[in-house]
């Protein structure tokens, strides 16, 4: 799953190490649109979880 964040699985890098407002991950976390939104289907995360996920892509996506 990590690699497929970052895209080095030869797919779509949906985290961008050090830009959140280039990350696909940050779009869908805070889009508007349920059907696009993750996770699918559900409420939004909570603001202080989507800013933890914002501080992770900005410190560099390190692998946890």
């Amino acid at each position: 799953a990590y690699n497929a964040h970052l895209g080095t699985d030869m797919t779509r890098a949906r985290v961008v190490p050090g830009d959140p407002a280039c990350s696909v991950l940050m779009e869908r976390l805070e889009s508007q649109d349920a059907a696009y939104r993750m996770p699918l289907g559900e409420s939004p995360l909570p603001a202080g979880l989507r800013c933890a996920v914002q501080n992770w892509i900005s410190n560099g996506a390190l692998r946890q």
